[in-house]
């Protein structure tokens, strides 16, 4: 039984995470913009900060997969911000969305193992 309810807790901690890093992914393309700009960085290849570098591999078989499924209209909206943020060379939209999704995976894994 309280194995069940750890999942379901898991589960719930998972979904949430997801929801905040969809609802704040604007937000962290306007952050990886700010700090590219604050530091001077305009060496190409670096430009993602590492928090963003280090779950690339884990989501790249992700965004192969998520590409199909994914809407126009939010592929387009997530190419605008990536854009905007001057790191669309770095990633595709496809690519940006799962690596949210693999954060957001860690962060529920983290928060239920503590």
């Amino acid at each position: 039984m309280n194995t069940t309810i750890e999942i379901i807790i898991a589960a719930t901690l998972a979904i949430a995470a997801a929801c905040s890093v969809h609802y704040a992914g604007d937000r962290v393309v306007g952050l990886v913009s700010f700090l590219r700009h604050a530091r001077g960085n305009v060496e190409p290849r670096r430009l993602l900060p590492w928090w963003l570098r280090l779950p690339l591999p884990l989501a790249l078989p992700l965004a192969a997969r998520l590409g199909p499924l994914l809407p126009s209209p939010a592929r387009a909206g997530v190419q605008h911000a990536l854009r905007r943020a001057g790191i669309d060379e770095e990633l595709s939209p496809q690519q940006f969305l799962a690596v949210c999704a693999v954060l957001a995976a860690v962060v529920a894994l983290a928060v239920t193992m503590f």
